[in-house]
C-alpha cells in the first residue's frame, strides 16, 4: 500500500471512526481550490515564474463527551506556466484523535502527519513550490494505540502501547560542496512502545512513589537497522511545602542498536569500498549477519524539584547521569489566563527519526490551529493549540532533517498560544542537538561522533476583521549547523500575510504576499518574493 493511500485512510477513516453518537459536534468540510501564484527572485539569480495550483482537501472536527478529534488534509498539484516546469504533487495533513472507550479509564488515540521536510541539514532551505524543489522530502507518519489509567484501591495503575509507521517518499537533494560525503536517506520504519507503571500519592506514606517499566523498538528498512530499549525505574516524590516537592529516581536500562552489511563497490579513484546507492539509499547485503554497534546497559539516576502552585501550573526540573554522561530534563506548563497557555520541555533521549516523530505527534493536542506556509503548504514545525487544546507542541527537533541513523537527541522547546476575542497569536522557539551513534567502520562511520544542531523561532498572528473576513500573518527563522567537517551553516527566514474572505456559505477567496530568504555560508544567498490569489469552494 502506497504511503499516500495509508495516510488518507488514517486521516479520513479516523475521523469517521471518531464520530459516535456520543459526539456533541461533528463538522466535516471537504473543499476544492484553485490558486494562482507568482514568484520573483530578489537576490541570488533566477527568473520570474508563474504557476497554478489545483487542490482538494478536507477539514474536520469532532467534539463530544468521549471523543476529541481534528483533521486537516490537503493534496495539491502545482503546475508551472513555463514550458518544461516541474509539476509538483504535495500532500499536507495533520490529524489527532482521542476516544475514551470507558470514561476516565481506557482510551484509544491516533495521529498522522503529511508534510515536506528538509532532506539534508547541509542543503538548500528555500521551499517554495513555485521555484524550488531541492533538498525536500515528502514525509508521512502515523501512530495509534490504547492507554489505560485506572486505580486499584490507593494504587494508580497506568499502561500504554503505541505502534507507528513513518515513510519518506519523493526525496530530492542539493548539490554538495566538494569533499562532502553523500549520506544515506531514510526510507521507512516501524516503531513500537509499551509502558506500564504502578504507584501511590503521598498521604498514607509521607512520600509518593512509582515503579515503571518500558520497552521501545524501532525497525528501519535501511540496512535492517534496529534500536531496542528496555528500562525499569523507581521514583519518589517528597513534599517539602504545600506547593514544592523534591523528586528523584533511579533505574536500570539496556539499549542495543544493530544493522546488517551494506552493498559496496570499489571506487576507481581511491580503490576503497564505497556504498552502493539506489534512489539515494544504502542497500543491504542479502543474508548478511546482524552487526551490533551500540550496546549500553547500566544504572541511571536523576533528582530535582517539582513546583505546583495551582492545578493549572507545574514546573519540574531534573539533573542526573544517563547514557554515560550528565543528563538534564524538565517541563513547565501553565494556563497563564483563561485564554493564554504556555508549555516548555527539555528532553534527552536515544532516538531515531521515526520514533522521535511519532512521540512528537502523540504530544500534540486534539484541537489545534494549523499554521501553514500559504506558498508551500508546509507546517512550520509547531502546532498551536486550538480552543481548549492547550499551548500545542513542536516537531522541529525531528524535522530539522531526515536521518537514517540512531542518535542521542537533546534540546529544549517552548510555545505560547493565546486567543482573545477576534485576536489569536502563537510564538514558539527551540534548540535541538543530535549526536549520532553509528558503527566505527563501514558506510555509516561518516556520522560517528558527529553532532548536528538546529534552532528555530516562529510566530503567527490572526485577526477576525468582520464576520466574513480575516487577516493572518506568520514569520519564521531557522538555523542549521552540521557537525560534518566543512559543511556549510544554513539559515532560512520568511514572512507571509494572508487576507481571506467568504462569499456566502460555500465560496471564499484569499490573497497572500510573502518574502523568503536563505543563507548558506560559502554559497550565494537567496531572497525571493511571492504573491498568491486563490478561490475555494466548500461542500
Amino acid at each position: 500500500m502506497r504511503p499516500q493511500t495509508l495516510l488518507i485512510i488514517a486521516l479520513l477513516g479516523s475521523t469517521c471512526w471518531a464520530a459516535p453518537v456520543l459526539a456533541k459536534t461533528v463538522v466535516i468540510t471537504p473543499y476544492i481550490e484553485v490558486d494562482q501564484s507568482v514568484y520573483a527572485p530578489l537576490k541570488g539569480g533566477g527568473e520570474v515564474l508563474a504557476s497554478t495550483t489545483l487542490a482538494a482537501g478536507v477539514d474536520a472536527s469532532v467534539t463530544g463527551a468521549r471523543t476529541q478529534a481534528q483533521v486537516a488534509y490537503r493534496v495539491e498539484r502545482n503546475v508551472g506556466w513555463k514550458k518544461g516546469s516541474a509539476r509538483n504533487l504535495t500532500h499536507s495533513g495533520l490529524a489527532r484523535v482521542n476516544y475514551n472507550v470507558t470514561p476516565q479509564s481506557l482510551s484509544f488515540e491516533t495521529g498522522a502527519i503529511a508534510t515536506r521536510t528538509r532532506t539534508d541539514i547541509r542543503g538548500n532551505a528555500l521551499t517554495n513550490n513555485q521555484a524550488n524543489t531541492e533538498n525536500l522530502s515528502q514525509l508521512y507518519s502515523v501512530y495509534a494505540g490504547p492507554s489505560l489509567h485506572t486505580h486499584a484501591g490507593q494504587l494508580n495503575v497506568n499502561a500504554a502501547y503505541h505502534i507507528g509507521y513513518t515513510k519518506v517518499d519523493a526525496t530530492t537533494s542539493s548539490p554538495l560542496a566538494l569533499g562532502q560525503p553523500v549520506l544515506d536517506t531514510f526510507d521507512h520504519s516501524v516503531t513500537q512502545q509499551l509502558s506500564g507503571s504502578i504507584g501511590m500519592k503521598s498521604g498514607i506514606l509521607p512520600f509518593g512513589w512509582t515503579v515503571a517499566g518500558a520497552w521501545a523498538r524501532d525497525d528501519a528498512s535501511q540496512l535492517d537497522q534496529r534500536l531496542d530499549q528496555k528500562h525499569i525505574r523507581g521514583d519518589v516524590v517528597v513534599p517539602l511545602t504545600p506547593t514544592v516537592a523534591a523528586v528523584g529516581g533511579a533505574g536500570y536500562e539496556k539499549i542495543t542498536a544493530s544493522q546488517r552489511d551494506a552493498v559496496t563497490t570499489i571506487d576507481p579513484v581511491s580503490l576503497l569500498p564505497v556504498p552502493t546507492l539506489v534512489n539515494g539509499r544504502y542497500q543491504t547485503v542479502p543474508g548478511s549477519p546482524r552487526l551490533p554497534y551500540y550496546d549500553f546497559s547500566g544504572l541511571y539516576w536523576d533528582a530535582g524539584v517539582l513546583w505546583r502552585p495551582t492545578n493549572h501550573t507545574s514546573l519540574e526540573a531534573r539533573v542526573g547521569r544517563r547514557y554515560g554522561s550528565w543528563s538534564y530534563t524538565g517541563s513547565f506548563s501553565s494556563a497563564l489566563s483563561e485564554n493564554t497557555t504556555v508549555r516548555v520541555g527539555v528532553y534527552d533521549e536515544i532516538d531515531t527519526f521515526g520514533s522521535q516523530l511519532n512521540n512528537g505527534l502523540a504530544a500534540l493536542p486534539t484541537s489545534f490551529t494549523a499554521v501553514q506556509n500559504p506558498f508551500s503548504g508546509q507546517y512550520g514545525g509547531c502546532v498551536y493549540g486550538g480552543q481548549g487544546g492547550g499551548a500545542g507542541g513542536c516537531l522541529g527537533g525531528a524535522l530539522q532533517s531526515v536521518s537514517s541513523s540512531v542518535y542521542r537527541a537533546r534540546g529544549v522547546t517552548g510555545i505560547i498560544t493565546s486567543r482573545r476575542g477576534p485576536w489569536g497569536y502563537g510564538v514558539a522557539a527551540g534548540y535541538a542537538r543530535r549526536s549520532y551513534l553509528t558503527p566505527n567502520t563501514g558506510p555509516l562511520s561518516t556520522l560517528n561522533g558527529v553532532s548536528d544542531q538546529s534552532a528555530f523561532i516562529q510566530a503567527y498572528l490572526s485577526r477576525k476583521l468582520t464576520p466574513t473576513s480575516e487577516f493572518d500573518t506568520n514569520v519564521y527563522a531557522n538555523w542549521f549547523k552540521s557537525g560534518i567537517l566543512g559543511a556549510p551553516t544554513v539559515t532560512s527566514y520568511g514572512a507571509s500575510g494572508t487576507y481571506s474572505r467568504s462569499f456566502g456559505n460555500h465560496l471564499s477567496g484569499a490573497a497572500s504576499l510573502g518574502i523568503f530568504g536563505a543563507d548558506e555560508v560559502g554559497i550565494q544567498d537567496a531572497l525571493s518574493a511571492s504573491a498568491l490569489l486563490g478561490m475555494r469552494y466548500s461542500f
